[in-house]
């Protein structure tokens, strides 16, 4: 049985092509647990778009295989709050999803206790208010973006601009505009390698080339490939003090 004391309700999206696969995962959450409550299900991509801009939901199963598309092609409509499970029969996409930062993957026919474990985990981490895993320098990192995704690797970002609840990531030859708060950001890139320097800057500490103060007591850092500087505010001075004293 699941751990019902973790949490008050759930609130749960599926979206998969196969009714048979659906009735399975329902039967399973309503069985398991009391506290949940399932608020859409849905057939395709198209489908899921529709629910997702018409409910709140907390947790969503999404296949990775569906007849109008990838569950992929649905995560840019997917809101950052919102924890992904993926299911399917296709164990090679365990990796890809992963990547994406899922909170787990489960195998069809999904098992009642990998379906446990998944939830705990979901419980775990919302216990903790946690939304994001830290990420390694060479891991990639999914952009979603407005109607497409793609990957970068996290040592490519050279800086993040903020944009009210958006921000800009900055890599040698693109700008991607996603929908993540600095501080969000600030949370799941490693420290070593990244450093807020500005209330709207967060930058990659390999892509500066100089640094110098001013006047005023701010720095002036100049990034690899960027004519633009990027300076830094008093509040944030001390970081780049420490780390002009290590260069």
């Amino acid at each position: 049985m699941f751990d019902r004391k973790k949490s008050s309700v759930t609130r749960i999206g599926i979206v998969d092509d196969e009714q048979s696969c659906i009735d399975h995962l329902t039967e399973l959450l309503l069985g398991g647990d009391k506290n949940i409550e399932i608020i859409f299900k849905a057939n395709g991509v198209e489908e899921g778009k529709t629910c997702l801009k018409e409910y709140s939901v907390d947790l969503l199963f999404l296949d990775v295989q569906l007849k109008d598309g990838i569950g992929f092609d649905l995560l840019p409509f997917v809101d950052e709050n919102i924890r992904v499970v993926f299911a399917t029969a296709f164990d090679q996409f365990a990796v890809r999803a992963f990547e994406v930062n899922a909170l787990d993957y489960l195998v069809k026919p999904i098992q009642s206790e990998r379906l446990e474990r998944a939830l705990n985990m979901f419980h775990d981490q919302k216990k903790r208010n946690q939304t994001l895993l830290p990420i390694k320098p060479e891991d990639e990192l999914l952009m979603m973006e407005s109607q497409t995704c793609s990957f970068v690797y996290a040592r490519d970002i050279q800086f993040i601009q903020s944009d009210k609840d958006y921000s800009i990531v900055q890599t040698a030859d693109k700008s991607h505009y996603v929908r993540r708060s600095m501080n969000k950001w600030e949370e799941m890139l490693p420290a070593t390698l990244f450093l807020r320097v500005h209330r709207s800057y967060i930058v990659n500490m390999e892509m500066i080339e100089r640094i110098k103060k001013d006047g005023s007591g701010r720095y002036q850092l100049q990034l690899q490939n960027s004519e633009v500087p990027i300076y830094s505010s008093r509040r944030y001075s001390s970081r780049l003090k420490r780390f002009q004293e290590i260069i």
